[in-house]
């Protein structure tokens, strides 16, 4: 009787194991995950067109994300979806394979986008007043959004100002660790105020905005505390370069930010050597960091480092004249470096986005305090007026708006420029500001 219950339960065992095997089946294969691109439409488009993508597997994290029209500069998109994301035509778009890159995957079309001649327009839109009046501002701009850090009474900054340029409202972010001589810089969805000269000396705090979720971080950190140090952002890089640091004196640290993974890459240090006041600028795929006072008795530099956003390579160039305290803008394909306090003199010179520019000399009909770009066009304000260069056709516009304004600061989304000054004639710090719009046609 034993025997046979051991007959019947192994055969029950048995049994039972057959069932689950073939309830549960074989362990499925992973879905693919390789990015796959179908198409686009339309065909064609002038610069701020919107541009569908269609195909499977882009994610949903516009951040890691990028397009590339031709031989343009990159975008993110607009918005995204795991079949689909759409694109706004970058101004600098070129006829051309549309590249899309997934996850550090590329992806190409069969066919090209090709570009329509637009016509673009600067004009001047509206006269505003600032929350507060401010000296030594450090600003960035991204999207709709204009930032701003300057010193209140106390000769610290201890605010960040942000305008929104569609809501036409102020909103202001305190900052936990007050400091002055700081720089900032936008790309991605990140906009990041660096450095500084704090109460404790100098510092390496970061302030960072995330432009989609909308909230500010002030607990990341520089590789290196500094003040007087420069910063520009192209691509999905953003980047603060060399400095003054309370112990180590002028420094060449170059601190690197991803936008695409959120992450700060190793440290590096600039080609051209220790500097600090200096300034950078970018157009396309290039950022450039010129000048600065080098450390030797504060004479200036005339070295010239240059980062390829496509390729992550850095080489050195050199400007005509040594130069510092300056202002740095792109258009196009052109960089220009404005206002500096150069051995051989302050006139600006023009030259060409590449890792070899060609520089010349270059002057704004009237003189200025400030400059900025958006589009095509190049900004030079002065007192009560405003230059305008457009660096594809080579050729000069000037207006006086009504506002009647010495300019002393300027910043731009792209889109947007907005020149901030104070009122002609008078003295203190910057309370009001002209916003001058970019149109397409």
């Amino acid at each position: 009787m034993k025997h046979l219950y051991y007959i019947f339960a192994l055969a029950l065992l048995t049994t039972l194991n057959a069932c689950s095997n073939k309830d549960t089946g074989p362990t499925p294969e992973p879905p693919n995950s390789t990015p796959i691109l179908a198409g686009f439409t339309p065909a064609s488009g002038k610069a701020g067109t919107t541009v569908t993508i269609t195909g499977a597997n882009f994610g949903t994290d516009a951040n890691a994300v990028t397009v590339k029209f031709g031989n343009a500069g990159t975008v993110k998109p607009k918005t995204i979806t795991a079949s689909q994301l759409t694109v706004e035509v970058p101004n600098d778009a070129t006829t051309g394979m549309i590249a899309v890159v997934v996850n550090g995957t590329t992806l190409t079309t069969t066919s090209s986008f090709t570009v329509e001649q637009s016509t673009q327009t600067l004009v001047y839109s509206r006269t505003i007043n600032l929350p507060s009046a401010k000296s030594y501002l450090a600003s960035a701009g991204l999207d709709t959004k204009l930032f701003f850090v300057g010193t209140n009474a106390d000769g610290m900054g201890s605010t960040i100002d942000m305008y929104d340029t569609v809501a036409k409202a102020w909103t202001t972010e305190p900052m936990p660790i007050p400091r002055v001589k700081l720089a900032a810089a936008a790309a991605g969805n990140k906009v990041i105020f660096g450095g500084g000269d704090a109460a404790n000396g100098s510092s390496d705090a970061l302030d960072i905005y995330d432009t989609n979720a909308k909230t500010w971080n002030h607990t990341g950190k520089l590789s290196q505390g500094r003040y007087h140090l420069a910063a520009a952002a192209a691509g999905n890089k953003i980047i603060f370069a060399g400095g003054d640091n309370d112990n180590a004196g002028y420094v060449a640290t170059v601190d690197i930010y991803n936008t695409t993974n959120n992450t700060w890459e190793t440290p590096t240090t600039l080609k051209g050597g220790v500097r600090r006041k200096f300034n950078g600028a970018s157009t396309g795929n290039f950022i450039m960091f010129a000048g600065g006072e080098d450390g030797t008795a504060n004479i200036a530099s005339k070295n010239v480092d240059i980062y390829d956003v496509s390729t992550g390579a850095w080489t050195l160039s050199t400007m005509p004249k040594a130069t510092y305290g300056f202002t740095g803008i792109g258009a196009a394909d052109k960089i220009v470096f404005a206002k500096g306090g150069g051995i051989n003199g302050e006139s600006p010179i023009i030259g060409n986005a590449s890792t070899t520019p060609v520089w010349s000399n270059f002057t704004p009909p009237h003189s200025y305090y400030v400059t900025a770009s958006a589009g095509n066009f190049m900004i030079f304000a002065g007192t009560k007026t405003v230059d305008i260069y457009n660096a594809v056709t080579g050729t000069w516009q000037s207006l006086t708006p009504t506002s009647n304004l010495e300019y002393m600061y300027a910043a731009s989304t792209g889109k947007t420029i907005m020149l901030i000054g104070r009122p002609f004639g008078t003295t203190g710090s910057a309370v009001t500001a002209d916003i001058f719009t970019l149109v397409t046609k």
